[in-house]
């Protein structure tokens, strides 16, 4: 899902990190709008072309309401990024953590939504790590 995204993002901070990338919260200059931004590890070869086949799978799969939506590859700060929708409350493990307890109707909506999610992948041919 390519949209048009403003020229002037900048790196806000680290919002987190994997075997193969890093993920920034960038904001826009102008409009404050935030996006996340992930940029390959400098190592990879090949990391543009990572990159846009990495928007490529997004793009067909962005549409889906619990995919997160990307927003095409862009340079912020000089590095090539694919920028992400920035989605605000940590991922799956902080939710619990912060909660403590769960009720089984809670865990059971959850699990539903990631469910799907990832039956809506493979349907796609696409497999999340």
């Amino acid at each position: 899902m390519q949209t048009t995204l403003p020229q002037d993002l900048r790196f806000t901070r680290e919002i987190g990190n994997g075997g193969f990338s890093f993920i920034y919260l960038v904001e826009s200059q102008s409009t404050k709008e935030k996006f996340a931004a992930k940029i390959l590890r400098d190592q990879f070869p090949n990391a543009i072309e990572k990159l846009v086949r990495e928007e490529e799978i997004h793009g067909a799969v962005s549409h889906h309401p619990n995919v997160v939506r990307s927003h095409g590859c862009n340079v912020v700060g000089g590095k090539q990024a694919l920028v992400l929708e920035y989605i605000t409350g940590g991922d799956l493990f902080d939710f619990t953590v912060r909660r403590h307890h769960l009720q089984e109707a809670e865990i059971m909506k959850v699990m539903a939504h990631l469910f799907q999610a990832v039956a809506f992948l493979h349907a796609n041919n696409i497999v999340h790590r």
